[in-house]
């Protein structure tokens, strides 16, 4: 099987199933992907989630914090977010997420990609976080 069926396949399986990812699992997978262009060929950029998991990583490294807590502390505390939070225990409220008009329960999916859109947030809330982004 190419490596490009073996991506498409677990792009495919976290629609269809709600899975738990392991950040060294991911890093260790994310190695063995072709590059989308080669280095210093102009301006050119591809998203990957993997660049938030890794800086999530980095900030609880320097922190020597979780992710959840210097969010709470620099982020929702600041700005009053009493509602938004890092999904982490079995009793943290998960909302549906939406692949196009399916809505999909993934909390295994969420608690595990924190740092790339794990969060969890009320409209309101969301607004005030953007504004507050607006302002700086």
């Amino acid at each position: 099987m190419s490596l490009k069926r073996v991506v498409k396949s677990r792009k495919k399986r976290a629609i269809y199933e709600d899975v738990q990812t392991n950040f060294n699992d991911t890093i260790l997978k994310t190695k063995d992907i072709k590059p989308h262009f080669a280095p210093g060929t102009g301006k050119r950029a591809h998203y990957a989630n993997i660049n938030f998991e890794i800086l999530g990583r980095i900030v609880e490294i320097v922190t020597n914090s979780t992710l959840d807590d210097v969010f709470k502390e620099l982020i929702f505390d600041p700005l009053g977010l009493e509602n938004t939070y890092l999904p982490k225990g079995e009793d943290d409220y998960i909302p549906y997420v939406y692949f196009r008009d399916t809505a999909l329960y993934r909390p295994k999916l969420l608690r595990s990609i924190r740092a790339s859109g794990g969060g969890v947030s009320t409209a309101r809330e969301l607004m005030v976080f953007i504004k507050a982004h607006d302002l700086s």
